[in-house]
Protein backbone atom coordinates (compact mmCIF):
# COMPACT_ATOMS: atom_id res chain seq x y z
CA UNK A 1 0.00 0.00 0.00
CA UNK A 2 2.10 2.92 -1.41
CA UNK A 3 4.61 3.26 1.43
CA UNK A 4 2.05 3.57 4.23
CA UNK A 5 3.11 2.38 7.66
CA UNK A 6 1.69 -1.11 8.18
CA UNK A 7 -0.12 -1.68 11.46
CA UNK A 8 -0.99 -5.04 12.93
CA UNK A 9 -3.99 -4.31 15.16
CA UNK A 10 -5.04 -6.90 17.72
CA UNK A 11 -8.31 -6.52 19.58
CA UNK A 12 -9.22 -8.54 22.63
CA UNK A 13 -12.78 -9.58 21.79
CA UNK A 14 -13.47 -9.99 25.53
CA UNK A 15 -12.32 -6.50 26.60
CA UNK A 16 -14.95 -4.81 28.77
CA UNK A 17 -17.07 -7.94 28.69
CA UNK A 18 -16.96 -8.10 24.89
CA UNK A 19 -18.12 -4.52 24.43
CA UNK A 20 -14.72 -2.80 24.40
CA UNK A 21 -14.09 -2.41 20.68
CA UNK A 22 -17.51 -3.09 19.28
CA UNK A 23 -16.63 -4.31 15.82
CA UNK A 24 -13.57 -2.04 15.61
CA UNK A 25 -14.56 -0.67 12.21
CA UNK A 26 -14.68 2.96 13.36
CA UNK A 27 -11.12 2.88 14.73
CA UNK A 28 -9.87 0.94 11.72
CA UNK A 29 -11.38 3.65 9.48
CA UNK A 30 -9.65 6.37 11.54
CA UNK A 31 -6.31 4.59 11.13
CA UNK A 32 -6.81 4.26 7.40
CA UNK A 33 -7.82 7.91 7.09
CA UNK A 34 -4.59 8.78 8.91
CA UNK A 35 -2.69 6.97 6.15
CA UNK A 36 -1.96 3.61 7.77
CA UNK A 37 -2.33 0.21 6.14
CA UNK A 38 -4.20 -1.91 8.69
CA UNK A 39 -4.41 -5.64 9.35
CA UNK A 40 -7.17 -6.08 11.93
CA UNK A 41 -7.27 -9.26 14.05
CA UNK A 42 -9.89 -10.06 16.69
CA UNK A 43 -8.44 -12.33 19.35
CA UNK A 44 -10.86 -14.54 21.26
CA UNK A 45 -8.31 -15.88 23.76
CA UNK A 46 -4.85 -14.84 24.96
CA UNK A 47 -3.48 -18.18 23.80
CA UNK A 48 -3.98 -17.04 20.20
CA UNK A 49 -1.75 -13.98 20.56
CA UNK A 50 1.70 -15.51 20.56
CA UNK A 51 1.38 -17.57 17.39
CA UNK A 52 -0.64 -14.92 15.54
CA UNK A 53 1.78 -12.10 16.37
CA UNK A 54 4.78 -14.15 15.32
CA UNK A 55 3.10 -15.23 12.08
CA UNK A 56 1.95 -11.74 11.03
CA UNK A 57 4.51 -9.36 12.57
CA UNK A 58 7.21 -9.70 9.87
CA UNK A 59 4.92 -8.00 7.34
CA UNK A 60 4.18 -5.00 9.59
CA UNK A 61 5.90 -1.92 10.98
CA UNK A 62 4.17 -1.75 14.37
CA UNK A 63 1.68 -3.54 16.59
CA UNK A 64 -1.43 -2.03 18.16
CA UNK A 65 -2.92 -3.89 21.10
CA UNK A 66 -6.59 -3.17 21.74
CA UNK A 67 -7.53 -4.23 25.23
CA UNK A 68 -6.78 -3.53 28.85
CA UNK A 69 -4.15 -4.44 31.39
CA UNK A 70 -4.81 -8.17 30.97
CA UNK A 71 -4.43 -7.93 27.21
CA UNK A 72 -1.12 -6.15 27.58
CA UNK A 73 0.11 -8.76 30.05
CA UNK A 74 -0.93 -11.57 27.68
CA UNK A 75 0.60 -9.83 24.64
CA UNK A 76 3.94 -8.93 26.22
CA UNK A 77 5.83 -12.17 25.41
CA UNK A 78 4.78 -12.02 21.75
CA UNK A 79 5.53 -8.30 21.53
CA UNK A 80 9.04 -8.86 22.84
CA UNK A 81 9.63 -11.65 20.32
CA UNK A 82 8.29 -9.55 17.43
CA UNK A 83 10.63 -6.65 18.34
CA UNK A 84 8.31 -4.02 16.82
CA UNK A 85 7.10 -0.70 18.20
CA UNK A 86 3.81 -0.99 20.09
CA UNK A 87 0.84 1.31 20.55
CA UNK A 88 -2.00 0.65 22.95
CA UNK A 89 -5.67 1.13 22.17
CA UNK A 90 -7.26 1.25 25.65
CA UNK A 91 -10.33 -0.97 25.67
CA UNK A 92 -10.21 -2.55 29.10
CA UNK A 93 -12.06 -1.72 32.26
CA UNK A 94 -9.29 -0.15 34.37
CA UNK A 95 -6.57 0.56 31.76
CA UNK A 96 -4.06 1.34 34.52
CA UNK A 97 -1.07 0.77 32.26
CA UNK A 98 -2.32 2.97 29.43
CA UNK A 99 -3.45 5.74 31.78
CA UNK A 100 0.00 5.77 33.38
CA UNK A 101 1.34 6.53 29.88
CA UNK A 102 -1.24 9.25 29.24
CA UNK A 103 -3.30 7.15 26.82
CA UNK A 104 -6.94 7.50 27.86
CA UNK A 105 -8.87 6.84 24.64
CA UNK A 106 -8.53 5.74 21.02
CA UNK A 107 -7.74 9.31 19.92
CA UNK A 108 -4.69 9.29 22.23
CA UNK A 109 -3.59 6.04 20.58
CA UNK A 110 -4.12 7.55 17.14
CA UNK A 111 -2.14 10.66 18.14
CA UNK A 112 0.76 8.48 19.34
CA UNK A 113 0.69 6.56 16.07
CA UNK A 114 0.72 9.77 14.01
CA UNK A 115 3.70 11.03 16.03
CA UNK A 116 5.48 7.72 15.50
CA UNK A 117 4.77 7.84 11.78
CA UNK A 118 6.23 11.33 11.59
CA UNK A 119 9.07 10.97 14.10
CA UNK A 120 9.72 7.24 14.22
CA UNK A 121 9.09 6.38 17.86
CA UNK A 122 5.96 5.37 19.75
CA UNK A 123 7.68 4.43 23.00
CA UNK A 124 11.27 3.49 23.62
CA UNK A 125 11.41 -0.29 23.30
CA UNK A 126 12.84 -0.60 26.78
CA UNK A 127 10.02 1.38 28.45
CA UNK A 128 8.48 -0.53 31.32
CA UNK A 129 5.95 0.75 33.80
CA UNK A 130 7.01 -0.85 37.08
CA UNK A 131 3.65 -0.28 38.77
CA UNK A 132 1.79 -2.20 36.10
CA UNK A 133 4.10 -5.18 36.37
CA UNK A 134 2.73 -5.96 39.82
CA UNK A 135 -0.77 -6.88 40.81
CA UNK A 136 -3.03 -3.87 41.41
CA UNK A 137 -3.64 -4.98 44.99
CA UNK A 138 0.13 -5.06 45.63
CA UNK A 139 0.45 -1.54 44.24
CA UNK A 140 -2.33 -0.23 46.46
CA UNK A 141 -0.86 -1.95 49.52
CA UNK A 142 2.60 -0.57 48.74
CA UNK A 143 1.12 2.90 48.30
CA UNK A 144 -0.62 2.63 51.68
CA UNK A 145 2.51 1.17 53.29
CA UNK A 146 0.77 -2.11 54.15
CA UNK A 147 2.52 -4.47 51.70
CA UNK A 148 4.23 -7.24 53.62
CA UNK A 149 7.56 -8.59 52.35
CA UNK A 150 7.34 -12.05 50.84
Amino acid sequence: MNGARRLLVFVNARARGGEGAGDGEAFEAKLQQAGFAVTFERIESPEQLDATVLRLAPDHDAIVIGGGDGSMRAALPAILKANLPVAIWPLGTANDFTRSLGIECEDDCLHALRDWSNVGSILPRSTVNPFSTMRRSDFLQRRRGTLRPT
